[in-house]
């Protein structure tokens, strides 16, 4: 594989060195393209091959690759938007009376007429378009440039990854051009189609899917770029209007063209070969698709013996050379690289429920396997055990996933509150947190024992000889009222009431 890689480099180097020396001895190679390249193959093949209603970014781009070989063969109604760049728009490019002039002419005389260039602007044409034109090309066509598009980002040419399928590409074409080929009200905005990089897009892609350059050809699958104004375009046209069937299918033809719209590069970034090898076996083993070929038991015992290694931290077994020759034949277009088994343990929640302390010791054992550990004590209230768990379950932390010992084991502690399994995380304990935790949880003691006592000393005992003198029986001392009410023989007569 890697062979095949370095292979394509070398050939790459010659050609472009070739290319600097010689514009025109330029050749059209598949390999140049990046997967973010919107022109494909049978855009144009040779020099005579005539891509029509072509912007003047592509224009730029078939410059690129044949030099002035190609200025005798553009066809006429490509040089409409080309003659503007030498004149009014910016394209990137000085402006250039003789080439205006000779662009012009060649529109005037039509699809028959022959036009003779200058030697002045075949000069012009000998020449490599500059890092400004390319730029402004890359715009409207992606990164088509081989060495010379490599330092664009697609946020530096305001594009953005689709891989959208065909069927998505000439929807959303289709309703760009609407204003010009239906009847209002237009299927799309009429000053939104007119907007710089959806007209260019919209012009290259209905070059790709209109005309089909002589053979060899490339077929179109999908447009892998767009403008990041049209992507929501493209995302809820590419849904709509199917069944789900069709759906299911537009997606897992979407995921397709992902994987196949990579270069090398973007596959293998940040793998190394065991991890490849591995992606590879492990493909085999559990997809359905068959995208490698028949896996040998050797490679099974080898990618067992892998697993084992990682969880345990240890370096990767070697590779037999049945392996590696193995490995190398297979495709890899649809290749994805497999979670490492570490990688795909730390997913996990525990063991499982009801598991017992040895489940949870050998759970702990792998998931700290990484890091440098140390057994501290448990089984008594205040232990080391328990002043770890209370610092790492403590609002001090934030659970990060991140690759070290500390963060490990905060989100280890948090994944069981049983005593048993606090007390096997307790035995896989990361040697640089365990002060930290003792000093935390005896600070953290003192001070609810000082709340306590705060607490007890607001409620002192009440002596009664201390409190004001109150009626108890009375909420309110009663008062007598007597009224006289007439004499009798035996004096006067009072009637009283109480309140």
């Amino acid at each position: 594989m890697f062979i095949r890689v370095f292979a394509i480099l070398i050939v790459w180097l010659l050609s472009t060195t070739t290319a600097s020396a010689q514009v025109n001895q330029r050749s059209w190679t598949p390999w140049e393209q990046d997967p973010t390249c919107l022109i494909s193959e049978n855009h144009f093949t040779t020099p005579e091959a005539k891509s029509y209603g072509s912007s003047a970014a592509s224009m730029i781009l078939q410059w690129y690759v044949w030099g002035d070989d190609f200025i005798s063969n553009v066809h006429t109604s490509n040089v409409y938007d080309f003659t503007d760049c030498f004149v009014q728009v910016d394209c990137g490019l000085s402006r250039n009376s003789a080439v205006a002039r000779y662009l012009h002419e060649k529109n005037i005389k039509g699809v028959n007429g022959m036009v003779k260039p200058s030697a002045e602007v075949i000069a012009y044409f000998s020449k490599k378009p500059p890092p400004e034109a390319i730029k402004y090309a890359a715009k409207g066509v992606g990164k088509c440039f081989g060495a010379d598009s490599e330092g664009f980002s697609l946020q530096d040419l305001g594009l953005v990854r689709v891989d959208a399928p065909l069927k998505a590409c000439k929807a959303v074409r289709n309703k760009i051009s609407s204003p010009w080929i239906n009847k209002a009200p237009y299927k799309i905005d009429k000053h939104f189609s007119k907007i710089s990089e959806v007209y260019t897009w919209g012009s290259v892609v209905g070059s790709l899917i209109g005309y089909n350059a002589p053979l060899p050809s490339k077929p179109v699958e999908s447009c892998s770029v767009a403008p990041a104004i049209l992507a929501p375009i493209l995302a809820e046209v590419a849904l709509s209007d199917i069944t789900s069937e069709e759906r299911a299918q537009m997606e897992a033809e979407a995921k397709r063209l992902r994987l196949t719209n990579r270069t090398d590069a973007e596959r293998f970034r940040g793998l190394n070969g065991c991890q490849i090898a591995y992606s590879l076996v492990y493909q085999g083993i559990n997809s359905r698709d068959r995208t490698v070929g028949f896996i040998s038991d050797e490679a099974i015992t080898w990618a067992l013996q892998y697993e084992k290694a990682n969880l345990s931290g240890l370096a990767c077994p070697v590779i037999p050379d049945s392996l590696s020759d193995w490995v190398q034949k297979q495709p890899i277009a649809l290749f994805q690289a497999e979670p490492d088994p570490y990688t795909e343990f730390r997913s996990r929640k525990g063991p499982g429920s009801g598991s017992d302390y040895n489940s949870w010791v050998t759970f702990a054992e792998i998931w700290m396997s990484r890091y440098e550990t140390q057994q501290v004590a448990s089984g008594r209230e205040g232990s080391d055990c328990d002043a770890l768990l209370y610092y790492t379950r403590s609002d001090r932390f934030r659970p990060t996933n991140e690759d070290n010992g500390p963060s490990a084991f905060v989100t280890l502690s948090r994944l069981s509150y049983k005593s048993e399994a606090g007390a096997a995380m307790c035995a896989f304990a990361p040697v640089s947190m365990v002060s930290s935790a003792r000093k935390y949880y005896d600070a953290e003691q003192a001070r609810k024992r000082r709340a306590i006592e705060d607490e007890m000393k607001k409620r002192q005992p009440v002596i009664p000889a201390t409190l004001p003198k109150q009626n108890y029986l009375w909420k309110n001392t009663p008062s007598t009222r007597c009224y006289w009410a007439g004499d009798t023989k035996y004096g006067q007569k009072n009637v009283c009431f109480t309140s």
